[in-house]
């Protein structure tokens, strides 16, 4: 019952209004054709509108398609770029976790763009592959200790302790360290370079392996010690050089609490002496004790030790010292030396001599075995086509002579007539046969005949007849041919 009576009540609120409701319609929407300049013009505005929310709503499509494109070639470059950063943030990774700088376009980077030229080691160290350079630093103190620099005016790497700049790399203990000298003269003063002293009122004094004084703002004060020093005053030493070549003698200036270290080195000693030999000895007597001549030796600086050494156990002078194996030798002494000569025909002993750097020889030489008498040697035999032989005790040329010759060759001297011979026939017939008109006869005699040996000449015995009879016969003696013969 409720219900129908509020819808009754909404039916006729709706009877009322109708007309009011009809009369708008007409005027919103209303166009020339259906009467009304009003709807007409609103009827315009409205597809104006419309017009320009299409065109709007083009753009916005239109704009949305670009936003879409640039966004993707965004995110295309966006990811080039991660991509290639995260190379290079790899790339310098690499190098710096292997210690080195990263330095892409250097000329002496590495494949990973390292440069190797300076390397951090894991354990702190620090590696420069192509050296470093130090530049100049001028200020020492306590908060600049530990600094390095290189001293160009003294040529010279420096290190600060707080205080003073010090030579780098000198003697342990040394607050600074003076310029060495090199090269110095025997037994020679020399001065230090000055030094500023920095530090508070003290005391100096020098030390060394010489005689040396310390110097004060540029002279020698000509004191060991007790010289007293203030803030500003330059300081050094002066000392005298070793004696001996090739010598470094050390000396300490304390001063309070620094010490200044320097050191003096002598030159190099000259070992070479000017050139010199000994004349070579031949056709020496076997086994026999030579001397050589005597030979001044210059051009060094000594003492020098001299030496000999070699075959027939050689010996040495200097001078008129003792024969011995080695000495030593100033400039301007001489040396003289001996050996014992070889026991053996044409054999040379060589005894070696060595003064400083310089090396020589000397030969002796003994003679050449010689036949018996002296005058020819085995060469000599053999050139004249004969034969060195001993068989007889001696050394004598034997010559294949033969017949009725045995003369020595031109020159020789016959030794022996009996050598190797060749039998002998006296010939002839028997004494007492009657031989007429045949006188004299002879009977027959044979030698007989031997090979070569130190054996005399065969011979042998025959009748000699100077008539038919045997009242007028004697005996004689027949001789084997002789075929060598033995000269010198």
């Amino acid at each position: 019952m409720k219900q129908r009576i509020v819808n009754i009540l909404i039916l006729i609120t709706l009877t009322l209004l109708a007309p009011n409701i009809l009369s708008a319609q007409n005027k919103f929407f209303s166009t020339p054709d259906r009467g009304g300049l009003d709807g007409a013009k609103s009827q315009a505005i409205l597809q104006m509108l419309m017009n320009e929310n299409a065109i709007r709503r083009d753009e916005t499509a239109a704009n949305a398609a670009s936003i879409t494109q640039d966004r993707a070639a965004a995110e295309v470059s966006i990811t080039a770029l991660k991509n290639a950063t995260d190379a290079s943030l790899t790339v310098i990774g690499d190098c710096g976790t292997q210690g080195m700088i990263f330095g892409p376009g250097h000329t002496l980077v590495d494949g990973n763009d390292c440069i190797p030229s300076l390397q951090v080691n894991n354990d702190g160290r620090v590696s420069f592959q192509a050296g470093i350079t130090f530049g100049a630093y001028e200020v020492c103190n306590p908060a600049t200790a530990g600094t390095m620099r290189y001293n160009a005016s003294a040529k010279r790497m420096e290190f600060c302790n707080g205080d003073v700049w010090g030579m780098l790399g000198g003697n342990t203990g040394c607050s600074i360290n003076f310029p060495t000298i090199s090269d110095a003269d025997l037994d020679t003063f020399y001065n230090t370079t000055d030094a500023v002293y920095s530090g508070s009122d003290a005391t100096a004094s020098v030390a060394g392996a010489t005689a040396a004084t310390v110097r004060r703002n540029g002279a020698n004060t000509g004191m060991s010690s007790g010289v007293a020093i203030s803030q500003g005053n330059s300081v050094g030493i002066r000392g005298r050089s070793a004696s001996l070549f090739n010598q470094t003698a050390t000396f300490t200036l304390d001063i309070g609490a620094y010490t200044a270290c320097w050191q003096i080195t002598t030159r190099q000693q000259d070992v070479t002496p000017n050139a010199f030999n000994f004349s070579n000895l031949s056709a020496q007597e076997l086994d026999t004790l030579v001397s050589s001549n005597g030979v001044t030796i210059s051009g060094f600086e000594g003492p020098l030790n001299v030496s000999v050494g070699g075959q027939g156990s050689p010996e040495l002078k200097v001078d008129s010292g003792p024969w011995t194996s080695s000495a030593q030798i100033e400039p301007g002494q001489s040396v003289q030396l001996r050996m014992t000569t070889a026991n053996a025909f044409a054999t040379s002993y060589v005894a070696s001599v060595s003064i400083g750097t310089y090396t020589t020889s000397w030969t002796v030489t003994t003679k050449q075995d010689m036949l018996y008498g002296g005058a020819h040697s085995p060469d000599d035999c053999t050139l004249a086509f004969g034969v060195v032989d001993n068989t007889t005790g001696v050394s004598v040329c034997r010559f294949n002579r033969g017949g009725a010759n045995t003369a020595c060759p031109t020159g020789w001297t016959h030794y022996q007539n009996w050598s190797e011979t060749a039998n002998q026939n006296s010939g002839g017939v028997a004494c007492g046969t009657s031989n007429v008109g045949l006188a004299p006869n002879t009977s027959n005699c044979n030698t007989g005949g031997h090979a070569w040996g130190n054996i005399a000449q065969e011979t042998c015995t025959f009748n000699y007849c100077t008539c038919h009879g045997c009242g007028c016969c004697n005996n004689r003696t027949a001789y084997a041919q002789v075929m060598i013969s033995l000269c010198y």
